[in-house]
């Protein structure tokens, strides 16, 4: 990770997505502990709001919005945080978590890491294969709801078929949903007055049925940064680059070379309850700064002593 001096006027947006109270909030505790409360702030959106116990998160709870899995509803709670946080001017970076979700490195590390790539979001990009596949279903799928699609959606499917056609086809950009946008980048989601748009297109094409069966990914997987682009382009501007990493880590044993898993989707990676040490190896060859699944009741010393070697 690049060491550099950075600018203290700057804070970073922890928005968490959560079912209910965090898993280890002490050591999210910890690792905030020793830093000035105006180099972050926090925001949880919680299924089971009455669930969250901790101060931390307690206090910086907003209104949230009914979700389910696979569903668009999960961009909406997304957008939910991103509004909150913008409220905030010093807010440079935002952060998408989930409540299983702990840091791979030391505060400090994050904040000089995301100032050295200021003005930039980070994604983890799918490879070319996987974009491919993407972009090939999203039409497939599409010819075959168009059969069947209601009256009253013709500007949801005028832009379906848009971003299907050859001159938009690699606009489509999958995508890991645990991302970190800039401040450019998330007011441009946050603040898109075609936003229920996007969100009611998406809803249409990316039922759970599709979804569930790995022949297309979950909206917020596809819609973010294909927005971006989509935009930048409607524009005549090139979309700015992307940092491309891992940046919340979640391990499959295809990581570990011997992959057991079946043909359907995994929708839950495998958990941890303790930090493994091949975890660790992971989350550095791949540059991730968080990790998850982690299981509640981590013990918090092999994390410090893990941010403090990241410092």
């Amino acid at each position: 990770m690049p060491s550099v001096s950075p600018a203290r006027d700057h804070s970073i947006a922890l928005l968490f997505l959560t079912y209910g109270e965090v898993n280890n909030p002490e050591a999210w505790a910890q690792w905030l502990r020793k830093e000035e409360a105006d180099k972050f702030s926090v925001y949880v959106h919680a299924k089971e709001a009455n669930k969250v116990q901790h101060d931390l998160f307690r206090r910086n709870l907003v209104k949230a919005v009914d979700t389910a899995w696979g569903r668009v509803s999960l961009v909406r709670a997304h957008l939910v945080m991103l509004r909150e946080a913008l409220k905030e001017s010093k807010n440079e970076w935002f952060v998408l978590l989930s409540n299983s979700c702990l840091p791979m490195v030391s505060f400090e590390t994050l904040f000089d890491y995301l100032n050295a790539h200021k003005g930039k979001s980070f994604f983890d990009l799918h490879k070319v294969e996987s974009q491919r596949f993407q972009r090939e279903n999203f039409r497939r799928v599409l010819e075959e709801k168009k059969a069947n699609m209601s009256e009253g959606k013709e500007k949801e499917l005028a832009l379906l078929e848009e971003l299907a056609s050859k001159e938009h086809g690699e606009t489509i950009q999958a995508h890991s949903q645990w991302c970190i946008l800039c401040r450019e980048d998330a007011k441009a989601l946050a603040e898109a007055q075609d936003a229920e748009l996007w969100l009611s297109a998406f809803d249409l094409l990316l039922d759970e049925e599709y979804v569930d069966k790995s022949l297309m990914l979950a909206p917020d997987e596809l819609l973010p940064l294909t927005y971006l682009r989509y935009h930048a382009r409607r524009r005549g501007e090139r979309m700015r680059k992307v940092v491309n990493i891992k940046v919340t880590y979640s391990w499959c044993c295809l990581d570990g070379g011997n992959c057991s898993c079946d043909a359907s989707r995994a929708k839950h990676p495998q958990s941890f309850s303790r930090l493994m040490p091949e975890l660790v190896r992971q989350c550095c060859d791949h540059n991730s700064l968080f990790a998850r699944k982690f299981e509640p009741k981590m013990e918090v010393d092999p994390l410090v002593q893990l941010w403090q070697a990241t410092t």
